[in-house]
């Protein structure tokens, strides 16, 4: 879950600092109901492996249903 709502247009996601594309098939998806990313696929990242999502923030009403607030951020390994 990210921190915040984030502008679509801004994401940029690497996982062990390689970048991955936003694609339904072989890339992640963002959910902005509940600021969560889904990674698809050949990009489904390994056990262990460092996500970095980079974002700004989007205008937003409230916050996902279990948390939010802030930017961007790493995730911890999986």
């Amino acid at each position: 879950v990210l921190s915040g709502a984030a502008a679509v247009e801004s994401l940029e996601v690497t996982v062990d600092e390689r970048p991955v594309l936003a694609d339904p098939q072989n890339g992640w998806t963002y959910d902005p109901q509940y600021w969560t990313l889904h990674f698809n696929g050949t990009s489904v990242p390994a056990r262990g492996a460092v996500i970095q999502v980079d974002y700004e923030l989007a205008p937003s009403d409230g916050s996902p249903p279990q948390g939010g607030g802030g930017g961007g951020g790493t995730a911890p390994p999986a």
